[in-house]
């Protein structure tokens, strides 16, 4: 680490690194950002130009690094070459910026001033900024986010953690509810550096308030080791893959990031979505009720089981579900017709009734109330009813 000393990373011995990314694997061209005068980019050419001929290997990637190459293949394959430059790259990008920074931080042991300087070469000289969401790989992907200028908190943050692994920073990846930063701790001081706002350092209460972060969640705010990022990362990448219709790579990523943190309870709800849009219904329900055990806050999760014991025809079981979870969402649409569709299924129309009822008025409700409410009035013989309900539910189709 950086205490009362600073041990330099780099040396000429990047040349054929920079020389094969850089030409090959970079492309490097009108389509790279432009920044200043001395900006890494900058750097980079020039090193390339003065040590071409040089012929020692590249040192070895961080570890994050390596995690990050599988990922970064998997996604040229999935969006195209042309799309997604190659691992090789990220590796020159982050070894440019650190050599840039190492020579900035040079004797200096101040932590703020570390930081500082981080902030300055990433942020304000890099011109990169945190405006997109995780919905796209190339957002996620550091060495994407800093070719545009562009990128989520996650690909901002892992592109900070891979200049302090091959820097022996101490920064820490740090998971806030659907949020991500990176934290400076040498065991002494902590700043947060949150890739949202430019690098600024936002104490964790801010974090607290802002994202729920209780002390019973996973999320603890905790420095995460590097096995945990990536979790973090493969999980992202799951949703991603969900969202384009890739159920089974997403179930692996899922599966995969288990491996790296057992306890991350959102993974084991993707992977209940995941199985259960593949039809593998009681592996989804299980998935989904590990997730309840984990984190009993997710007011979704009823939702879910209560339709997987549906399908599983398990309707008194479902009845269960939902009206546990109208304890935490009372005016849940979703969860009160659920409730009311078993109800519905155990021949209990009064009870389907009421609560088809409360679905239909709740706000963000569909058709499929009144639908179901048709139904029911027809099997009380109320035939009058059911068209009328009938009627309604076409005119909100």
């Amino acid at each position: 680490m950086i205490q009362g000393k600073f041990k330099p990373y780099f040396s000429p011995v990047f040349v054929f690194l920079f020389s094969l990314g850089l030409i090959i694997s970079c492309k490097v061209g009108p389509s790279q950002p432009q920044t200043g005068a001395g900006s890494s980019f900058d750097l980079a050419g020039k090193l390339l130009a003065r040590t071409i001929n040089d012929k020692t290997k590249p040192a070895p990637d961080g570890t994050l690094l390596d995690s990050l190459r599988p990922i970064i293949d998997e996604a040229r394959m999935f969006l195209g070459d042309s799309c997604v430059l190659p691992p090789e790259c990220c590796t020159v990008i982050v070894d440019s910026i650190a050599l840039e920074l190492s020579s900035r931080l040079f004797m200096v042991t101040n932590p703020s001033r570390i930081v500082a300087l981080l902030r300055k070469t990433v942020f304000e000289e890099g011109g990169i900024c945190c405006d997109r969401g995780n919905n796209d790989v190339k957002n996620i992907l550091p060495h994407m986010a800093l070719r545009s200028g562009h990128g989520s908190a996650l690909g901002i943050s892992l592109l900070l953690l891979a200049i302090g692994q091959k820097l022996d920073l101490p920064l820490h990846g740090v998971i806030a509810r659907e949020h991500f930063f990176v934290r400076f701790d040498n065991g002494h001081e902590k700043i947060n550096i949150d890739p949202a706002k430019k690098g600024r350092n936002l104490p964790d209460s801010w974090y607290k308030t802002q994202y729920a972060v209780t002390d019973t969640s996973y999320f603890t705010l905790r420095n995460l080791e590097t096995r945990e990022v990536m979790a973090y990362v493969k999980y992202t990448i799951a949703s991603i893959y969900r969202d384009h219709g890739l159920f089974a790579k997403a179930a692996l990523y899922c599966e995969s990031a288990l491996n790296e943190m057992p306890g991350f309870a959102d993974v084991y709800s993707c992977l209940g979505m995941n199985y259960d849009t593949l039809g593998q219904i009681d592996k989804s329900l299980a998935y989904f009720l590990k997730a309840k055990t984990l984190r009993g806050d997710r007011k979704n999760l009823s939702a879910h089981i209560g339709k997987l014991f549906v399908k599983r025809k398990n309707y008194a079981q479902a009845v269960l579900e939902y009206r546990n979870g109208l304890l935490d969402a009372p005016n849940s649409p979703e969860l009160l017709y659920g409730l009311g569709l078993a109800y519905y299924q155990l021949n209990d129309f009064d009870n389907a009734y009421k609560q088809l009822i409360a679905a239909a008025s709740a706000s963000g409700s569909k058709s499929e109330a009144y639908k179901l409410l048709a139904l029911v009035c027809e099997n009380t013989g109320e035939n009058k009813k059911a068209a009328q309900y009938r009627a309604l539910a076409v005119s909100r189709q």
